[in-house]
């Protein structure tokens, strides 16, 4: 048990300590924790595009090129992972782990910030500090690390909380009012979800001085700022007003059903507990103050509800979608949180309650990750590249057969641009078996190794010839093509030189833009007979040279 003097000696150095230091250190202890639980993470999802689009033309192009652009995404204008990835993938090429220390090093900044935005509106430096613990706690920090597509929403929150830190109860100057501008703009082109930005500073703007002319100011300097990302954004589209998959803003979210709505409101308890039991703690003891800055950080969450798999596949996607209010939901709870961490200082309890708040903390986050680490590391695409990654050198001069589920088949050509031994990935189960057997491993659905012996039995080159309607094409941001398979078949497309396949004889969405000179490769089977035709060029935008 401390002495009441070593107590007041440790709140001395507290104190004294610079509070970004102070901030920054606690952080950076509290996240770099996490390292060691997801030392197994690999490139997952849309890594390997991303590193692909990235490599292939540089850190700047795609921000200007519209049809450079476009072969990342035709719905989201974020071209600040590109460049992310780009510089990542040059220093740490094929490497995973630093892409990992990455992303905890992001949300160790992120927390600072937040931090230091607590503690500027609270005036404590301890309602700073709880905030930092609030932010660990919720367990979707945990799976954000581990996905690394997800790293420019923490970039965004980066710009978010600088733009914030520079607005509030600050002189509003010109140049300040142009650092605003920049940093809104930044975070906006980090992710959509940080427009929500600018009605905030806004407000903040007002509190401070009503309606006198910095207001108006700032006000004029932010419309300014969203007419150019507006326009930008537009012009690297393509003009396509649509936002995901959705046709209008909030098409998709009148349609969820009540039972994702539970089973997503069950999730959120289960990985941001403590923070909504501290929410409850300061709703009671402290209502005026929270509900009057709650909706401040509740609007960051309508930018993701016109997404619908942010609730209907919360387990994939909530973790970045709400991100930003999660952050904002921090800021307000521990900005409430003075009163309560005043009684507990004059009860000198504060170095018990610590420890409890950081041992529910760090044992909540182990005990998700070992359960999250289970579920990701048997899917079939995790089993195959950890598989890929481990022996690359050795699998140089072979050719790998990839189940049609496969995602990860860009990283053969991230390995090419990086001069880096991988082997050849396919889904064309003749190419395969036309290598010698020493040149040659398959899988299966669930990432096992497949014996060429069942394999020969499965590829049967005897299929018949699917009735073909329309060649795959590519036309004003929509890939399509359609074909009329014989009965008890079905038939796709494979992607030839990214290893990706689309088993649908029908196909007509919106998605990104092929590669200049971007091959396929029709198909046809019944899992035992297959039938492929021979590879051509995406008809249509796709076949374009770049200039």
């Amino acid at each position: 048990m401390q002495t009441p003097a070593s107590m007041q000696q440790l709140s001395q150095r507290l104190q004294s300590t610079p509070s970004w230091l102070l901030f920054l250190i606690c952080s950076g202890i509290l996240y770099l924790s996490l390292f060691p639980l997801l030392s197994w993470g690999i490139f997952t999802e849309d890594d390997s595009h991303i590193m692909r689009v990235a490599l292939d033309y540089g850190p700047i192009l795609p921000w200007f090129d519209a049809a450079r652009y476009q072969e990342l995404s035709v719905a989201n204008f974020t071209p600040l992972p590109l460049s992310l990835y780009y510089l990542l993938s040059q220093l740490f090429p094929m490497r995973p782990l630093f892409f990992v220390l990455f992303m905890l090093g992001m949300l160790t900044i992120v927390s600072t910030l937040t931090a230091l935005l607590v503690q500027r509106l609270s005036a404590s430096k301890l309602s700073g500090l709880a905030s930092i613990v609030l932010l660990f706690s919720c367990q979707t920090t945990l799976t954000l690390a581990s996905r690394f597509y997800t790293m420019h929403y923490l970039v965004g929150a980066v710009f978010a909380l600088l733009a914030v830190l520079l607005c509030y109860r600050q002189a509003l100057t010109p140049l300040r009012i142009g650092g605003l501008m920049l940093l809104a703009l930044l975070a906006m082109a980090s992710k959509e979800v940080y427009v929500m930005l600018l009605p905030l500073l806004v407000y903040l703007a007002w509190h401070q001085y009503r309606a006198g002319r910095e207001t108006l100011q700032l006000l004029g300097g932010l419309l300014v700022t969203f007419l150019i990302y507006w326009l930008w954004r537009s012009v690297m589209l393509g003009g396509s007003p649509a936002l995901g998959q959705e046709n209008s803003y909030f098409a998709g979210f009148w349609n969820i059903p009540l039972a994702a709505w539970a089973s997503f409101l069950i999730w959120y308890v289960q990985t941001h507990y403590l923070l909504l039991l501290t929410a409850l703690i300061v709703l009671i003891l402290n209502p005026r103050t929270v509900l009057s800055r709650l909706p401040l950080a509740l609007m960051f969450a309508l930018p993701g509800l016109a997404v619908t798999h942010g609730i209907v596949d919360h387990t994939m996607h909530a973790d970045r979608i709400f991100f930003a209010m999660n952050t904002g939901l921090v800021v307000v709870i521990a900005a409430s949180l003075g009163p309560v961490l005043a009684r507990i200082a004059e009860r000198r309890q504060l170095g018990v309650a610590s420890v409890v708040l950081l041992a529910v903390s760090v044992a909540g986050q182990a005990s998700f990750a070992a359960s999250y680490r289970q579920v990701v590391t048997e899917r079939a695409d995790y089993r195959i590249t950890r598989y890929i990654l481990d022996r690359a050198p050795a699998l140089a001069q072979t050719t790998v057969l990839l189940p049609m589920n496969y995602i990860q088949g860009d990283l053969m050509r991230v390995a090419s641009k990086l001069e880096r031994p991988w082997p050849q990935l396919t889904q064309n189960c003749e190419l395969a078996l036309a290598r010698e057997p020493e040149n040659m491993i398959a899988f299966d659905d669930q990432g096992a190794l497949l014996e060429r012996a069942v394999l020969t039995e499965r590829c049967s080159n005897n299929g018949p010839v699917p009735q073909i309607d329309q060649e795959p094409q590519f036309s004003e941001g929509i890939l399509s093509w359609s074909m009329n398979p014989p009965p008890g078949f079905t038939a796709g497309v494979l992607f030839i030189d990214r290893a990706f396949a689309v088993p649908l004889p029908q196909f007509a969405s919106q998605l990104v833009r092929p590669a200049p000179g971007e091959r396929y490769q029709v198909f046809a089977t019944n899992w035992q007979q297959w039938w492929f035709g021979e590879p051509a060029v995406i008809a249509g935008e796709s076949s374009q040279e770049i200039e």
